[in-house]
């Protein structure tokens, strides 16, 4: 996952990792009878998103036979099992989806906020506008209006590679919603986050409550991210106490039946 300034301060948050890789092979030269342009330049992932029960995929991009299903979410009233209305503002990105299922309202899950500001905690606080969004079968990307923050996406079969670049200006934040699922609902009973600062890293846990299954699962997440933050905090219930500075010793929140966790990043 990568954070990132404008141009004007890229060396100092430089990526450390790989960063997000978006380039695909270059397409065979057109000739008699070939297509020029590749298969995947035909694909839509817009096709199907929306509120009308008629279809509830996401835009975000997946590998075949991939875990991870990174996407936009949104979260009005009638947003479809898919967590993403194509007509409305963004509350981040989630990680885990299902495709044209309908029912039960579900996953949604690990919300990550890119922000920019004073820090935005409850969803539907943080909501912005987009701006230039595209969606290909082998990436996303988009412009948060409101933080003046472009975010892109590429998928890898167990990992969704994040690059973020935030104004050269201001404080800059990634907020880790755990608990929340489809529409901004809660949809847990029970949590925890381990902070690693000296990794750059995350681990994270929830125990899904009211997906299809009465069931109640754990789900886990692990994120790091390649530029080193300036402080880190851990939020059970969902409020924003004062940011307390990194320390070298991991920290575990956690967080009973019902609460809500999440944890925040911030950039330097």
């Amino acid at each position: 996952m990568t954070a990132r300034r404008g141009a004007a301060a890229c060396t100092v948050l430089r990526a450390i990792g790989i960063g997000v890789a978006l380039a695909a092979a270059a397409p065979a030269a057109p000739g008699p009878g070939r297509d020029p342009l590749p298969l995947s330049d035909y694909v839509d992932p817009l096709i199907g998103t929306g509120d009308d029960d008629e279809g509830d995929t996401i835009p975000g991009p997946t590998l075949p036979a991939g875990s991870i299903h990174p996407s936009p979410n949104t979260i009005t009233a009638a947003t479809s099992n898919a967590g993403y209305d194509r007509a409305a503002p963004l509350s981040g990105f989630a990680q885990l989806h299902t495709q044209g299922s309908g029912g039960v309202p579900s996953y949604g899950t690990f919300l990550v906020s890119p922000q920019t500001g004073p820090l935005a905690t409850a969803e539907a606080e943080h909501l912005s506008p987009k701006r230039d969004e595209r969606a290909r079968a082998d990436g996303y990307r988009v412009t948060l209006a409101r933080y003046g923050t472009d975010v892109e996406i590429a998928p890898a079969h167990h990992a969704a590679l994040y690059r973020f670049t935030f104004p050269n200006s201001g404080d800059a934040h990634l907020l880790f919603d755990v608990t929340r699922k489809i529409m901004g609902e809660l949809g847990t009973a029970g949590s925890e986050v381990t902070l690693f600062p000296e990794q750059g890293k995350i681990v994270g846990r929830v125990r899904t409550r009211h997906y299809w299954s009465p069931a109640e699962v754990d789900i886990w997440f692990v994120a790091r991210v390649d530029a080193k933050p300036t402080a880190w905090e851990s939020i059970a219930p969902m409020s924003a106490p004062p940011a307390r500075r990194a320390r070298a010793r991991p920290r575990t929140s956690r967080c009973g039946r019902g609460g809500r966790s999440a944890a925040r990043v911030a950039s330097p």
